[in-house]
């Protein structure tokens, strides 16, 4: 057994006795590895901490305007990250930013159960509005723990009627509240040698925290909201209980829309036939129309709207 004495000795011997060759090599990569300059191409890919840089595609068009979208990849999780810029990054010393998580429901399916596509949208619309901002947008849905205990969490909020909230449900579930972890907004902004005072969007007092905790520096914050709706007023008010800084939905008189069937939890199971295949949640998902249009079938038609109705209807068309 060696001390820290003989050990000390040892690492110095061998700093001192080391090849050339590989002295050369150690000491060529202590000094360039971390020196990181802004990607320029997508075969530049510099990493930096659990950071990889992997791509930019320039003129990405969205319907508030045009971005530049540079992708990274956590190494440890391989998650990817998407930094949407706006105008003139890299001369600006303060500008907006969201860091934003995503929502496959809300933002893909058109679900309207939470305000995550609104918090997008919105986002986007005040960094074009001040001509210069950044948009993160990291794979952590379910707040970090993936769509499948989302989904649980989901059954369980409507099976009791949202008795329960989301947060109590991941309690039950054996989980945290929150998994989400932002350690790459940092490592992104040197790779794009950047070091601005971020105006932050946010409601969340917890990601305000833990931003600042890991170095990444606020001028101040701005909260999104958005009226709630009978579909989200729930959530909502969870979100506003758990210290979201949200007041809308404390001044909504919205009655709560209840599921059309009750939903009975129950437990991830295979099916008998299919034992790859494992049948994990199941609830409701009220879908926004789009573009304002919704098709139902005849029978759908006469259940949901009474006769009085269908005979106004008619006598319009005559």
């Amino acid at each position: 057994m060696q001390d820290k004495g003989s050990d000390n000795a040892n690492n110095s011997f061998f700093r001192e006795n080391i090849d050339p060759h590989v002295k050369n090599l150690l000491k060529h990569f202590t000094e360039s590895a971390f020196t990181i300059e802004a990607p320029e191409s997508i075969n530049d890919k510099p990493i930096y901490e659990t950071t990889l840089y992997l791509a930019t595609c320039k003129n990405l068009e969205m319907d508030c305007g045009s971005f530049t979208a540079y992708i990274f990849q956590d190494i440890i999780h391989k998650g990817y990250i998407i930094a949407l810029a706006f105008g003139d990054i890299f001369n600006e010393k303060s500008f907006y930013t969201r860091i934003h998580s995503s929502c496959v429901t809300s933002e893909t399916l058109q679900a309207c159960d939470c305000d995550c596509s609104e918090q997008l949208q919105k986002s986007l619309e005040i960094i074009v509005k001040n001509k210069v901002g950044i948009f993160f947008y990291l794979m952590q849905e379910g707040r970090g723990v993936g769509y499948i205990a989302k989904a649980r969490d989901r059954m369980l909020v409507q099976a009791t009627n949202d008795e329960i909230s989301t947060f109590e449900a991941y309690q039950l579930l054996g989980l945290r509240k929150d998994y989400r972890q932002y350690r790459n907004i940092r490592p992104i902004c040197k790779m794009l040698n950047i070091d601005p005072e971020f105006i932050l969007l946010t409601n969340n007092p917890q990601k305000i925290h833990d931003l600042r905790h890991l170095g990444i520096k606020i001028k101040r914050t701005e909260t999104l909201e958005s009226q709630p709706s009978p579909y989200n007023l729930a959530y909502l008010r969870s979100k506003m209980e758990a210290g979201h800084l949200l007041k809308e939905p404390r001044l909504a008189h919205l009655a709560r829309v209840r599921p059309p069937k009750p939903v009975i939890p129950f437990k991830p199971h295979t099916f008998d036939e299919e034992k790859r295949y494992i049948l994990t949640a199941s609830y409701f998902l009220p879908i926004r129309p789009v573009d304002d249009e919704i098709i139902l079938s005849s029978s759908k038609f006469y259940d949901y709207f009474n006769d009085t109705l269908i005979n106004e209807l008619n006598k319009s068309n005559n």
